[in-house]
């Protein structure tokens, strides 16, 4: 096996191909670190990344069969050589104002991959499909413990991910083919509307920059639930650069926007303030601007404490409807 000289050490789970449009001309941008509750200048080689972050685990079997544990790693930087050209594109045609239509039919093709590989590869992603297993796990575990050994307390108990497999688990599901087919297939359906951003403000990104809200009340008061990308009345949102916003919505909730689908809108103070608001709140620990403008972030964070830990709870199995029993 190679040694770790030899390996990718820094690993990006936002490429560095979409951080450069939010850096000056030496790809510096301005962090906002949540846990910090610091702001400071950074290149983009030393954001959103970390050390082996793709790496399988190795291990005896791995070595006999000559597996490269940084498989991942390499596939994803082929990836978004692949599709880098598309990004270019679709930047230069909104640049240029001179389009009907920005988005050319194969735009939309590459681009839904990029974004489902984007919303799928971070470390917030990994985290929150962490917890879903564990919780989901342990809420499936209490009950058969409570019923065959009642003298047994079920909080003895708890199933944890071990460190080391979190990203093997992780893995599994960024290159499972036919999810991300149905997930780009979704957001393919969508309507595509990019927001331009001509206020002092420049957009915000972050290290999960694929971010969402859905429109419609939740059936649920304690969680805004049903937050899935094929949600009714779901909005996604992925900046673009401090000027320019892509947004996705649901086609069907949405209605009256089909007639802009594949236009430029005008984003006011407020549009900007709401988009980076997202990214504040969705973000896994930091967010980036082009400017040390973070009064917004600061703001967000004082009010709500919960979002500077960056192991905060994603999700509550308790707030949800417990499952029907059946009659006996």
């Amino acid at each position: 096996m190679a040694d770790n000289k030899q390996k990718t050490k820094k690993q990006h789970f936002v490429p560095r191909l979409y951080l450069k449009r939010f850096a000056d001309d030496r790809h510096k941008l301005f962090v906002f670190d949540k846990t910090l509750f610091k702001s400071f200048s950074a290149d983009i080689a030393d954001i959103a990344q970390e050390k082996f972050f793709y790496d399988i685990p190795e291990s005896e079997e791995s070595q006999k069969l000559g597996m490269n544990v940084q498989v991942v790693e390499t596939a994803l930087a082929r990836i978004e050589r692949y599709l880098a050209p598309t990004f270019e594109a679709i930047l230069r045609r909104i640049e240029s104002k001179h389009a009907k239509n920005i988005f050319r039919p194969e735009h939309r093709t590459y681009m839904s991959v990029f974004l489902a590989l984007q919303a799928t590869r971070t470390k917030e992603f990994r985290t929150l499909m962490t917890e879903l297993a564990e919780k989901t796990l342990n809420a499936t575990l209490k009950p058969m413990i409570e019923e065959n050994f009642p003298n047994v307390s079920s909080d003895t108990f708890e199933i944890k991910l071990k460190k080391e497999f979190k990203p093997l688990y992780h893995d599994g599901f960024i290159f499972n083919f036919e999810h991300q087919r149905r997930f780009a297939a979704i957001l393919h359906n969508h309507i595509w509307i990019v927001g331009a951003n001509s206020t002092r403000q420049p957009f915000y990104v972050s290290d999960h920059p694929v971010v969402k809200w859905r429109h419609l009340p939740s059936p649920n008061t304690s969680l805004h639930t049903n937050m899935g990308i094929a949600s009714p009345g779901i909005e996604i949102a992925f900046p673009l650069s401090p000027k320019y916003i892509l947004l996705l919505f649901d086609r069907f909730i949405f209605d009256e926007f089909k007639s802009k689908d594949g236009t430029l809108w005008k984003m006011t103070e407020e549009n900007v303030t709401y988009y980076n608001s997202l990214q504040v709140r969705q973000s896994y620990r930091q967010v980036y601007c082009l400017t040390n403008t973070f009064d917004l972030a600061k703001e967000m964070c004082q009010a709500d404490p919960a979002l500077n830990n960056p192991e905060r709870p994603r999700l509550d199995l308790l707030a949800f409807p417990p499952p029907l029993k059946p009659n006996k």
